[in-house]
């Protein structure tokens, strides 16, 4: 895989992630925190998961 490839690779992959989050945010605001705790715990492990994912890339490119 050249860098360029594994560049597109990370923006293609960075910017669903931001959508995500971006949608997950408006799901929190529509109900309360009791409700949603466990979708942010959800969220905080798909983070550190997108992280590693964006770190092993870099590794790998």
């Amino acid at each position: 895989m050249s860098s360029e490839e594994v560049n597109q690779c990370l923006n293609r992959y960075s910017n669903l992630f931001l959508q995500f989050v971006l949608h997950i945010n408006i799901v929190i605001k529509k109900f309360n925190y009791e409700k949603v705790k466990h979708v942010l715990v959800f969220l905080h492990l798909l983070i550190v998961f997108h992280e590693h994912q964006v770190n092993i890339l870099l590794i790998l490119s």
